[in-house]
């Protein structure tokens, strides 16, 4: 059994003040919980990460909520099979008519520093961590946002 648990980055946008970050956290670790009780022992984690406000706390935040997921986990002592946590990272890219379509989009080598940032932070071998390729994700923001005229390129590209 795999057991997905989708969140963005949508929720941690307040400052820690406003309580928001910590009240999406504890609402997800007891989903989390409550699975792992019924013998759910994958859990998959969904994030996106270049979005407008994010502070670096946040970033370093995703391999805490890992860890957190694998002591609750420990707390629990349950029989068999260890815990496996997947965590899959994609980049922002702001798309026309959406809220967020005059947002600066992160340059490649802020994508690849964000990434390597969790990556420094995980350090769990039951954390498998996986993310989209930072060219690409820079290259689709491109291809969102222009218009006719970017065939030429893309032909060429070709």
């Amino acid at each position: 059994f795999v057991f997905c648990f989708f969140c963005f980055f949508f929720f941690f946008f307040f400052q820690a003040e406003d309580g928001i970050r910590d009240a999406q956290e504890s609402r997800g670790l007891g989903d989390v919980y409550k699975r792992q009780k019924e013998g759910w022992s994958s859990i998959k984690l969904y994030f996106m990460i270049g979005l407008p406000f994010e502070l670096d706390d946040d970033i370093i935040g995703i391999a805490n909520l890992a860890h957190k997921i694998i002591n609750l986990y420990n707390t629990l002592r349950i029989k068999g099979k260890g815990i496996k946590i997947s965590i899959s990272v994609s980049s922002f890219v702001p798309k026309a008519f959406t809220p967020f379509q005059w947002v600066a989009q992160n340059n490649i080598d802020e994508i690849t520093r964000k990434q390597q940032l969790i990556i420094e932070n995980i350090h769990s071998k039951k954390i498998k961590y996986s993310f989209h390729d930072a060219k690409t994700s820079y290259l689709e923001g491109i291809f969102a946002r222009g218009d006719r005229k970017l065939c030429k390129v893309l032909k060429k590209g070709l």
